[in-house]
C-alpha cells in the first residue's frame, strides 16, 4: 500500500503525457489576433525629441510631438512622428527615453505605430536576477530546483496551452492537461520525489481534474442571487 500513490502518480503521468500529445499544438495558420484587438507586434523606439503644440485633428487641444528612431523592425534606423493628446493620464515623454510601440503592417504610415509602453525589458530582467539570487541565496539547491520549475511552467503555458488554444482545441481539457505537468514539474522539482510529495500531487491533480470533469458530465456551477 506504501507504493499505491506512487504507482498512480506514475499511471496518471502517462494519461498526462498522453494528453499533451493529442492536444499539442499543430502548427497551422492561427486567426489573426488583429481582428480581436490583440496586438501580436511591438517594436521598440528612442524618444529623439518633444515638442508641444496645438492637434491638427482638433486645435482646441494639446499634443505632444515625439520624434522617435526605430530601433527594431521592419523600419529599423528610419524617424517617425507620433502625436499623443495630452491630458492627466496620457503619457509623458523624455529625450533619449526607450519605449515600445505597436505596429500594424496593412495600416497606412502615419497610423502604422502607436505608444504601447513604457520599454520595461532591462527593468523586469534586474528584477528576475534579483528574484532568483534572493530565491538561491535562501533555498540552495531547493531554491534552484524551484526555478527550473518555474522555468518549465512558463515554457508549458507559452508552448502549449496558448498555442494549443489558439489551434482551437478544447480549452478546458487543454487547461487540465497544461495544469497537471505544471504541477508534476513545480512539485517534484522544488520537493523532490518523496512519498509527501506525490501525495501532495495527487491531491492537485484531484482538485484540478475534479471540476473539469464535472462539467464535462454536464454538471453547472451554482448561480449566486444578485442583491435587488
Amino acid at each position: 500500500m506504501r507504493a499505491l500513490p506512487a504507482i498512480l502518480a506514475g499511471v496518471l503521468a502517462v494519461a498526462v503525457l498522453a494528453g499533451v500529445l493529442l492536444l499539442r499544438p499543430s502548427g497551422r495558420e492561427r486567426p489573426n489576433l488583429g481582428e480581436i484587438g490583440i496586438t501580436s507586434q511591438t517594436y521598440e523606439a528612442k524618444v529623439e525629441g518633444v515638442s508641444t503644440a496645438p492637434c491638427v485633428a482638433n486645435p482646441e487641444l494639446q499634443c505632444a510631438a515625439v520624434a522617435l528612431r526605430l530601433t527594431e523592425g521592419p523600419d529599423l534606423g528610419s524617424e517617425y512622428s507620433l502625436a499623443v493628446v495630452l491630458s492627466e493620464t496620457s503619457p509623458t515623454f523624455a529625450v533619449g527615453e526607450r519605449i515600445v510601440l505597436s505596429y500594424q503592417e496593412d495600416a497606412p504610415l502615419e497610423f502604422r505605430y502607436n505608444y504601447a509602453d513604457r520599454q520595461r525589458r532591462p527593468v523586469l530582467l534586474w528584477l528576475a536576477i534579483a528574484f532568483a539570487v534572493v530565491v538561491v541565496g535562501l533555498g540552495r539547491m531547493r531554491g534552484l530546483a524551484a526555478l527550473i520549475g518555474l522555468a518549465g511552467s512558463v515554457v508549458v503555458l507559452l508552448q502549449f496551452v496558448i498555442p494549443a488554444i489558439l489551434d482551437g482545441r478544447n480549452p478546458m481539457l487543454v487547461a487540465v492537461v497544461g495544469a497537471a505537468v505544471i504541477a508534476y514539474l513545480a512539485l517534484y522539482a522544488a520537493h523532490g520525489f518523496t512519498r509527501m510529495t506525490t501525495v501532495a500531487l495527487l491531491g492537485t491533480l484531484a482538485v484540478v481534474v475534479a471540476p473539469a470533469a464535472y462539467r464535462a458530465l454536464g454538471g453547472d456551477w451554482p448561480q449566486t442571487e444578485r442583491a435587488a
